[in-house]
C-alpha cells in the first residue's frame, strides 16, 4: 500500500485493525499490548512512518530513551522529514543529555514546521536550561500565538516570567491565563444552559418550575465568570457565591434527585470549584449565599446578545467542536459580544468593542466561507448552521455598536 497525501499534505496513517487497535490501546495506557499491536502493524505494511512513532512515543512516555531513539530512527527512515518525529527524537536526545545533537534536530524540526507548537515549547525549554531566557520567551509567544490555552506553553511562560524577575508581567499573565481557563468553562457553563432549556422543553410539567429555577442560576454563574473573563474585575472570588448558589440548589433540592440533568449540572460545573480553590477564592457557604444577588434586568436588545452569546458557547460543546479555523471564529464572536457587553466601568455600562474587531470577525468569515479547508470536521449542515450564526451575530454587533 502506498502513502497517499490528504489534501493538507499529511500522509495517511495506516487503515489495518492491528494499528487501529494499538492507538486504542495506547489511549488506554496498555503500552506493552499496543506495542505488539503497532509491531503487527509494521508486519503487515512497514512503509508507513506511524507505526514505528507510535512505538517510540510509548518508549518515551516509559523513560525507555535508548529504545526510543531506535524506534523514532525507524519512523525517520520512512519520513525523513516528519516535523512531529523530528521533535520526538530531540526530546529523546534531551532526555538523554546529547543537547547539542538534541538542539540541532529541533531546528530541522522547526526548519519544516514552524507552527510544531510542542517543537516551540521544547525549544523554550532547552534555551532556559541555557539561561537564555528572553529567547525562550520568544518561542513560548509563538506557542501561544498559535493556541493561547496551551498548558505546556502557558506553564513556561510562567516560569520564564518569573525567571527574569518581570513581576508585573507574571502577575497580568496570569490573569490572562486564569481568563482563558475561565473562558473554557464559560463554553461548560453555556452549554449547561442549554441543556437545562432542552430538558424543560422535553421534560414533564411539574417539573418545569424547578429547571427554570436552576435555569436562572446557572445563567448567573454564566453571568458572573463572563464579568471575570471581560469585565475591569480580576477578582475570581465574585464567581464563588453563583456557583455555590446553584450547587446548593441542585444537591439539596429532592426534584433533581434522579435526573440526568443534576449528573450533567455537576460535570460541567465543578472544575470551577477546582480552580476557585486553587486560587484561594472560596468562602463560607453561608456568606456566599448572601452575596449571591441575581444580577439586573437587561434591555431586550442586551439580553438578546447574551442569549447569543452562551447559544455560541453550547454549539461549540454540543458537536465537540475541536479547535480549528471554525472554532477560531466563534471564540472571535463570543470575545468580541464579551468586550461590548461585560467591559466598563459599572455592570452594563461602557464597552471596549470596537469597528475593527467586527471588520476582522467579518474577514475572517468570508474567508473561511471562500476557503473552508478540510480541517472542520463536522458534518456539512452543522458548519452551514453555525455560519448563519457568525452571519447573524456579525450583523447584531454592527447594531450594537452603532447605537453605542
Amino acid at each position: 500500500m502506498s502513502k497517499s497525501p490528504h489534501k493538507d499534505g499529511a500522509v495517511e496513517a495506516p487503515k489495518d485493525q492491528y494499528f487501529q487497535n494499538g492507538i486504542r490501546l495506547f489511549k488506554t495506557k496498555k503500552y506493552e499490548l499496543a506495542v505488539e499491536e503497532f509491531k503487527n502493524s509494521i508486519e503487515l505494511n512497514a512503509a508507513y512512518f506511524q507505526p514505528y512513532l507510535m512505538i517510540a512515543l510509548i518508549k518515551k512516555t516509559q523513560e525507555k530513551f535508548e529504545e526510543g531513539l531506535q524506534w523514532i530512527e525507524k519512523a525517520l527512515d520512512q519520513k525523513p522529514e516528519e516535523s512531529y518525529c523530528l521533535y520526538v527524537k530531540a526530546f529523546i536526545l534531551g532526555q538523554m543529555g546529547k543537547m547539542n545533537e538534541a538542539r540541532r534536530i529541533l531546528d530541522l524540526s522547526l526548519a519544516i514546521n514552524s507552527e510544531n507548537i510542542e517543537a516551540l515549547v521544547l525549544n523554550a525549554t532547552m534555551l532556559m536550561a541555557a539561561h537564555e531566557f528572553e529567547d525562550a520567551l520568544l518561542s513560548i509567544n509563538k506557542a501561544l500565538e498559535i493556541d493561547p490555552t496551551n498548558q505546556s506553553a502557558q506553564v513556561s511562560k510562567l516560569v520564564v516570567l518569573e525567571s527574569l524577575g518581570w513581576t508585573d508581567k507574571l502577575q497580568e499573565y496570569k490573569h490572562e491565563v486564569d481568563r482563558l481557563l475561565f473562558r473554557e468553562l464559560f463554553l461548560d457553563v453555556s452549554d449547561a444552559v442549554m441543556r437545562i432549556v432542552f430538558a424543560a422543553d422535553k421534560g414533564p410539567e411539574r417539573i418545569k418550575p424547578k429547571l427554570s429555577i436552576l435555569e436562572k442560576l446557572t445563567i448567573n454563574l454564566k453571568e458572573a465568570i463572563a464579568y471575570f473573563i471581560y469585565g475591569n474585575t480580576q477578582n475570581m472570588a465574585e464567581i464563588y457565591p453563583h456557583y455555590i448558589k446553584l450547587m446548593y440548589k441542585l444537591q439539596n433540592d429532592p426534584h433533581f434527585n434522579g435526573l440526568p440533568i443534576k449528573n450533567i449540572i455537576n460535570r460541567k460545573c465543578f472544575p470551577i470549584y477546582n480552580r476557585l480553590k486553587k486560587n484561594n477564592a472560596i468562602a463560607s457557604i453561608e456568606n456566599a449565599l448572601d452575596r449571591a444577588n441575581d444580577f439586573p434586568t437587561y434591555s431586550a436588545e442586551t439580553a438578546q446578545l447574551k442569549t447569543l452569546m452562551y447559544t455560541l458557547g453550547a454549539m461549540i460543546r454540543s458537536v465537540n467542536l475541536t479547535k480549528n479555523r471554525l472554532y477560531d471564529l466563534f471564540i472571535q464572536v463570543i470575545d468580541a459580544l464579551g468586550h461590548g457587553l461585560y467591559t466598563g466601568n459599572q455592570r452594563g455600562t461602557g464597552h471596549s468593542l470596537t469597528s475593527s474587531e467586527i471588520n476582522s470577525i467579518e474577514h475572517n468569515y468570508t474567508d473561511l466561507k471562500k476557503n473552508p479547508g478540510n480541517r472542520i470536521t463536522i458534518n456539512l449542515e452543522d458548519v452551514n448552521t453555525f455560519m448563519m450564526v457568525v452571519e447573524h451575530a456579525i450583523k447584531l454587533l454592527r447594531l450594537f455598536i452603532a447605537r453605542a
